[in-house]
């Protein structure tokens, strides 16, 4: 039997928030981990839309080490779209998570992702670095630590120009700290 593609896609869906839970889950179990850097030590991300109460409970528990604040998105103009949320950003710094920003290539009209919304911005040099320095923007004004390019669906011959992008990318945020 054939299932269609929304079905299959709510199926994926299903299967990747249900591991993510029993991760955290586990992860909760476990207690605190040894500190970073020793035996033993490694680092557990957490994709939040802003819940705060989880993010209490996760730094009681210390079970994540990082967050990825699940609140923006590339725009074919270059422009980043999304609020930062300063109360849940200052909330995690002071459990001493590291914050990224996760920034997603989703067409809002068909909530997928979209390898033709960002088509432009990998289309030339100059589009490229328009949005690098929105991105890097990003992190200086609301105090990321980096970003979670999260662009999927991307078509084989974007390949090129998609690694070219996040080498740029990588060498601007390392230069801006």
């Amino acid at each position: 039997m054939r299932t269609s593609p929304s079905r299959r896609a709510l199926s994926a869906g299903f299967i990747r928030r249900a591991a993510a839970l029993g991760l955290l889950i586990a992860a909760f179990a476990a207690g605190p981990s040894p500190a970073l850097g020793q035996p033993g030590s490694f680092r557990v991300s957490a994709w939040t839309f802003g819940d705060e109460t989880s993010l209490q409970a996760a730094c009681r528990r210390a079970a994540v080490t990082e967050v990825n604040v699940d609140w923006y998105l590339s725009r074919p103009s270059g422009r980043v779209a999304g609020r930062g949320r300063p109360a849940f950003t200052t909330a995690a710094r002071q459990c001493g998570l590291t914050v990224l920003a996760t920034v997603a290539n989703i067409d809002p009209a068909t909530d997928d992702f979209s390898a033709a919304l960002v088509a432009p911005i990998l289309a030339s040099g100059s589009a490229r670095r328009h949005h690098i320095r929105k991105l890097t923007r990003l992190c200086t004004d609301h105090g990321y630590d980096g970003i979670d390019l999260d662009w999927e669906s991307l078509r084989v011959s974007q390949r090129r120009r998609f690694s070219r992008f996040v080498e740029a990318l990588a060498a601007a945020l390392h230069q801006h700290g």
